[in-house]
């Protein structure tokens, strides 16, 4: 079994495109507009190094707008920042997405407490009682 590399989260594509969680669409297409032009490849006429480099930078700024501006994903995204599984977010994707973060049970769990049937004339056990010992405790007298 293969297992997944560990991945530092505070290096995400927020701050990839230099803005936070509560950025407006809007926002993040003016980051990005600028930092594709600052880091676009064929605006790099140095040496083929820094142009590899550039050109993985700007790989990274384009994945991160695609993935920001895309507002099922994005939300799929914030959910895997909060996760706290320290997996890369392709790779929560393909194992976690679509899974309950809730360590507790599945989603698929029926309810802890059953319904009674409507026509019973019993109560239902959240439903308060009259009885007077419990009234007058409830008013503080006892």
């Amino acid at each position: 079994m293969n297992l997944p590399e560990i991945v530092d989260k505070t290096h995400n594509y927020y701050t990839i495109l230099k803005c936070d969680r509560h950025s407006s669409v809007a926002q993040i297409k003016t980051e990005y507009k600028l930092l594709a032009l600052q880091h676009h490849p064929d605006k790099d006429t140095e040496s083929a190094a820094t142009s590899s480099a550039s050109a993985e930078q700007f790989q990274q700024i384009e994945k991160a707008k695609t993935v920001l501006l895309d507002e099922e994903m994005r939300a799929k995204y914030d959910k895997w920042l909060d996760s706290g599984i320290a997996v890369s977010f392709e790779v929560w994707l393909e194992r976690f997405a679509d899974r309950n973060m809730h360590w507790g049970g599945s989603s698929n769990s029926t309810p802890s407490i059953s319904q009674q049937d409507k026509t019973e004339s019993s109560t239902l056990p959240w439903e308060r009682h009259s009885d007077p010992t419990i009234e007058l405790f409830r008013k503080g007298k006892i």
